[in-house]
């Protein structure tokens, strides 16, 4: 009489993929002598059932951590984004009050100008011909007292 040998992982996960196909398991290295293809089959369905599982793991190990890099970025994005938002906010802030500053002193500077008597203003070219007439008159003058000197 045998005793049960303890089923090799192998042959677990052998058992486990018959379950999931519904295929006829094997129990614990109890195979048929007769059909070494069907057990080697069956050896090699489990190796490639045990890579794939593992390829599956390390797959969504590898999207997780791509996952968690992406909203680390889009988290360092949008608070950049919220501190540059809140930058130009501040800056049309100070600017807005600096152009209402500046519309309030012209406002008053024109309601002064208002209240105040208007003067008669003298255009400088006016000012300068009144100059130019009167120097032509003087010497004008001096050349009459000239002539009438020569003349006595």
């Amino acid at each position: 009489v045998s005793s049960p040998r303890p089923p090799l992982s192998r042959q677990n996960t052998v058992v486990e993929m018959d379950k999931k196909s519904k295929k006829a398991s094997v129990n614990g290295g109890d195979q048929q002598a007769g059909d070494p293809v069907s057990a080697a089959q069956q050896i090699w369905e489990a190796k490639y059932a045990e890579d794939e599982e593992r390829q599956r793991i390390a797959f969504q190990a590898m999207l997780q951590q791509k996952c968690d890099e992406l909203r680390s970025e889009f988290s360092n994005i949008k608070s950049n984004t919220e501190l540059a938002l809140s930058e130009m906010n501040s800056t049309k802030e100070a600017v807005f009050n600096e152009i209402k500053n500046t519309i309030t002193k012209i406002s008053d500077e024109v309601d002064s100008m208002k209240k105040q008597p208007r003067q008669v203003q003298i255009s400088t070219s006016e000012l300068g011909m009144k100059a130019y007439q009167a120097h032509e008159m003087k010497l004008n003058n001096y050349g009459l007292k000239l002539d009438e000197l020569r003349k006595s």
